[in-house]
This record gives structure tokens, C-alpha cells and sequence, in this order.
């Protein structure tokens, strides 16, 4: 990754009954299941995606071979011609209740755009298209707790 689009700011949408918590440094975790569970019932239109706790990957092949290599033998058995070219590969987990998940969104130079100069330095703000998401979350936090909720700003401290 390149270093220099890193910025040491991170976002997090709080329910407003945590923000002074969360300002005292608590981290309120919620339960994967919670969100698994919304996005089954919601289309997967709610906060996060329906691959919520997974790792995918999608991988691009042809073939798929298995290889068994021993000592003076060699085997190479076809296991899958795939059609399409892509296999996607999912790790889950076991318990989705007992896993705790906590958000945050981290921002990159690519999220801000210059817009102007003054006393010899370059003046940033956020791109529109960021602040709509930010927006766009904010409401479907508050719509998803039934609560009012605000943005926090972290620093890399």
C-alpha cells in the first residue's frame, strides 16, 4: 500500500447515548449475528453486506489440479474445469453470536481534494461524493438503532 495516501483519521458513527463513553475511549462491539441477521431480513440494503464476517476472494482460473508429490512419484489428478474462469473461496465463522464487530472508516488522500491556499499552506476538503456516504451511513445507523447517532473523528492516537 502507498504509505502516502494514508491519513491518520479515522470515523466512527456512535449511537448518541455512547458518545461520551466512546470520547472516553470505550469501544462499543456488537454482535456479528445482529448484523448478519439484518442484512438477511433487509436485502441486503441495511449497514454492511451480506458477506459480513466473511473473507471472499475470487480467484481467476482455468483449471484445478490437485498435486500430490512424494518421493519418486508425481501426480497430477484434473479436480475442476471451471466455465467461468473464477472460483470464490469463503472463510466464515463458527459462532456469529460470540463474535464481536466494531466499525470504523478510514480515510485517504484520495477522500479529500484540494481547495485552496493560505499563509503558504494547501487547504483540503472532503470530497462530495465522501460526504454523501458519511451522510448516507449516518441515516441508515440511526434508522437501524432507532437512535440518534453522531460522528466521531479519531486521530492516529
Amino acid at each position: 500500500m502507498d504509505k502516502s495516501k494514508e491519513l491518520p483519521i479515522l470515523l466512527k458513527v456512535v449511537e448518541e447515548k455512547y458518545l461520551q463513553s466512546t470520547l472516553s475511549g470505550n469501544i462499543f462491539f456488537g454482535s456479528l449475528d445482529l448484523y448478519k441477521s439484518a442484512e438477511n431480513q433487509q436485502g441486503d440494503k441495511v449497514i454492511g453486506n451480506a458477506n459480513e464476517g466473511k473473507l471472499k476472494n475470487e480467484i481467476n482460473v482455468a483449471n484445478i489440479w490437485l498435486e500430490i508429490r512424494k518421493p519418486h512419484m508425481e501426480l497430477s489428478i484434473p479436480m475442476m474445469k471451471s466455465p467461468k474462469g473464477k472460483i470464490t473461496q469463503e472463510i466464515g465463522m463458527k459462532e456469529d453470536d460470540n463474535t464481536g464487530v466494531c466499525s470504523f472508516i478510514g480515510l485517504s488522500s484520495d477522500d479529500l481534494e484540494e481547495c485552496g491556499q493560505k499563509d503558504g499552506r494547501t487547504l483540503f476538503k472532503l470530497r462530495q461524493a465522501v460526504i454523501d456516504d458519511i451522510a448516507k451511513l449516518l441515516k441508515e445507523k440511526e434508522e437501524f438503532t432507532g437512535n440518534k447517532c453522531r460522528i466521531i473523528l479519531f486521530d492516529k492516537n
